[in-house]
């Protein structure tokens, strides 16, 4: 019986749609369907779907805009903080307005930090303005809890 409970749980949880979902600049989305750990940069549609083709994600914890970029960084193993890599999006106000105004002045990167940095300096990227707190966890870890859990709750049943 609890490990029906358990299992319905999970499957409550991952169907309650966006954990984050924020504006960052125009139609530009900071979204996470079911963890935060699977932040991606977006474009918003007058249908209200979100579209992310060739925008930096899924694991982006860090983003900043001005007039002329938006720069994201991500960690591409989320096992693996040590490893970030580093974007930016030419913006293109004149069609962000469109619900076809998809980047088409360009996505730049995965950049490491040291190329980020050139790149900073000689187009004066903005700060990053925008810091994801979630924890990293690995799916293999969650799964082990979820088996813990399942091994804790069975109870030996007497040999009849």
């Amino acid at each position: 019986m609890t490990r029906l409970i358990v299992i319905a749980s999970l499957l409550l949880l991952s169907g309650c749609g966006f954990v984050h979902d924020e504006i960052l600049v125009a139609r530009y989305k900071l979204v996470a369907a079911d963890l935060k750990n699977d932040m991606s940069l977006c474009w918003s549609l007058d249908s209200g779907n979100c579209v992310g083709d060739g925008l930096p994600g899924p694991t982006v914890f860090a983003a900043g805009f001005n007039d002329k970029y938006i720069v994201v960084s991500t960690h591409p193993d989320i096992s693996n903080r040590g490893i970030t890599q580093f974007f930016y999006v030419v913006r293109d106000r004149p069609n962000e307005n469109k619900d076809t105004g998809l980047p088409r002045l360009g996505i730049k990167g995965p950049f490491s930090q040291i190329e980020y940095e050139a790149e900073r300096t000689r187009l004066d990227l903005p700060a990053f303005t925008r810091r994801s707190r979630a924890p990293v966890l690995p799916i293999s870890y969650l799964v082990q809890l979820l088996h813990r859990s399942l091994q804790a709750s069975r109870v030996p049943r007497p040999r009849l």
